[in-house]
Protein backbone atom coordinates (compact mmCIF):
# COMPACT_ATOMS: atom_id res chain seq x y z
CA UNK A 1 0.00 0.00 0.00
CA UNK A 2 2.89 2.38 0.72
CA UNK A 3 4.14 1.96 -2.83
CA UNK A 4 0.76 3.07 -4.21
CA UNK A 5 0.78 6.33 -2.29
CA UNK A 6 4.47 6.93 -2.91
CA UNK A 7 4.06 7.23 -6.68
CA UNK A 8 0.49 8.52 -6.77
CA UNK A 9 1.44 12.19 -7.10
CA UNK A 10 4.08 11.51 -9.76
CA UNK A 11 1.59 9.40 -11.73
CA UNK A 12 -1.04 12.15 -11.63
CA UNK A 13 1.45 14.76 -12.82
CA UNK A 14 2.74 12.54 -15.64
CA UNK A 15 -0.75 11.75 -16.90
CA UNK A 16 -1.73 15.41 -16.63
CA UNK A 17 1.23 16.46 -18.76
CA UNK A 18 0.45 13.81 -21.36
CA UNK A 19 -3.17 14.94 -21.50
CA UNK A 20 -2.14 18.57 -22.00
CA UNK A 21 0.19 17.66 -24.86
CA UNK A 22 -2.56 15.61 -26.49
CA UNK A 23 -5.04 18.45 -26.03
CA UNK A 24 -2.67 20.91 -27.70
CA UNK A 25 -1.64 18.67 -30.59
CA UNK A 26 -4.83 16.72 -31.14
CA UNK A 27 -5.00 13.13 -32.25
CA UNK A 28 -3.56 11.23 -35.17
CA UNK A 29 0.14 11.92 -34.81
CA UNK A 30 2.84 9.26 -34.51
CA UNK A 31 4.03 8.49 -30.98
CA UNK A 32 7.32 10.29 -31.62
CA UNK A 33 5.51 13.62 -31.97
CA UNK A 34 3.86 13.22 -28.57
CA UNK A 35 7.19 12.16 -27.04
CA UNK A 36 8.77 15.34 -28.34
CA UNK A 37 5.87 17.32 -26.96
CA UNK A 38 6.58 15.86 -23.55
CA UNK A 39 10.29 16.59 -23.89
CA UNK A 40 11.28 12.92 -23.82
CA UNK A 41 13.33 13.06 -27.01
Amino acid sequence: MLLDTQFNDLTKKSIGCAMRVHQELGSGFPELIYQRGLGCV
